[in-house]
């Protein structure tokens, strides 16, 4: 099973770690690894550089955009309230909390990437992260702006 941690990563941000995502990840693992005042100084720097969301307002937006990709339904589960997305032989899962999203996929990707769509419909700077595998991405490209142009 592939996890994906979803972090909403502020504008500016965003654009200051175009080409530096390495520095991103080595923040996000060392913040699961970190203890005690350590993690208290690494968790304020996720807290800055994160843009906070309403889960609610995520939930409405994602249910209008499953309403048109043939509708899934939220569910509950262990792990809290949820969307499952069925799609050939793949499926996902997104779990949506205070200050991060947790997307499970397992399968071929088709899946996860219609969850993705629908983030990048919500949002332009969303963060993905791939703890197992030690990779992360944006949801969309983010381009800088240069000042010759």
């Amino acid at each position: 099973m592939r996890t994906y941690e979803i972090r909403l990563i502020e504008h500016e941000v965003a654009l200051d770690y175009y080409g530096a995502e390495g520095k991103l990840l080595h923040l996000f693992q060392e913040a699961r690894q970190a203890q005690g005042t350590f993690k208290t100084i690494v968790d304020q720097q996720i807290q800055y550089i994160s843009k906070s969301f309403d889960p609610n307002e995520i939930y409405h937006k994602l249910a209008i955009s499953a309403k048109f990709s043939k509708g899934f339904p939220f569910q509950e589960g262990s792990y809290g309230r949820y969307i499952e997305v069925r799609k050939g032989k793949s499926e996902a899962r997104l779990y949506i909390k205070n200050d991060y999203m947790l997307l499970q996929g397992k399968g071929n990707l088709s899946a996860e990437m219609l969850v993705f769509d629908w983030l990048r419909e919500i949002d332009q700077t969303f963060l993905a992260i791939d703890y197992e595998r030690e990779r992360l991405g944006w949801l969309t490209i983010i381009r800088p702006i240069s000042l010759t142009q």
